[in-house]
């Protein structure tokens, strides 16, 4: 498959991307050539139907890095079509990957907005991909799972205290009960022992070793 430059048509006057295949015969020999005609329109309502978060901005560009269409759409002057005009920053990270990368903006061309954009290129075809997302959209996702997970954090740490002040209270409460024991016995000169039988080990009060 050949991808030629898109035109603007001089009959419908829009923008059309044309593709060449060639044809063989059952010998191998050349047989012709089909071409087709893309409209650059029905490209962008293309990408007008995927499902992307608000501020998200989408590009193709041919295997010369020529601009081919764009979503949302933008006027021919920001972004000529059959162009190669390529910002710094993508400039640069092709230079590094030109398969593939990540690389951020601070500031849009277009619309002034910070984005980090992800790019790929087609192995069999060399066409270009690029995907920008505001960085509100990018951190909304992990400010949502900081707020979730600081809330069950929270949640746990209340739960640990609730924990905390009835363990103190059943054992401030035993206590309590063990010194009114202790002052009962003392009062009325009585004691108390016990015996684990499991364990064989015999404890008493002083009272009642006195007694005894």
């Amino acid at each position: 498959l050949v991808a030629d430059r898109p035109f603007l048509g001089r009959i419908s006057k829009t923008w059309v991307w044309t593709f060449a295949r060639r044809i063989d015969g059952p010998d191998g020999a050349f047989g012709g050539v089909v071409f087709a005609a893309v409209s650059i329109g029905e490209i962008e309502k293309r990408f007008a139907q995927l499902k992307l978060e608000e501020g998200t901005t989408m590009s193709l560009r041919d295997a010369e890095e020529r601009f081919v269409a764009r979503f949302p759409a933008t006027d021919a002057a920001s972004f000529p079509i059959g162009e190669k005009r390529v910002s710094p920053a993508l400039s640069a990270a092709l230079a590094a990957n030109p398969q593939r990368g990540t690389y951020q903006v601070d500031s849009a061309r277009v619309d002034g907005a910070g984005r980090i954009y992800s790019y790929a290129r087609s192995a069999r075809y060399g066409f270009l991909v690029n995907v920008g997302i505001e960085h509100s959209a990018v951190f909304a996702a992990w400010r949502k799972q900081a707020w979730i997970a600081g809330g069950m954090i929270a949640i746990l740490l209340l739960a640990l205290l609730a924990s905390w002040r009835l363990v103190r209270g059943a054992w401030e409460r035993q206590a309590a009960a063990a010194d009114s024991l202790r002052e009962a016995q003392e009062i009325a000169q009585i004691g108390h022992y016990a015996y684990d039988l499991r364990k064989d080990v015999w404890t008493s009060s002083e009272i009642f070793d006195e007694i005894y």
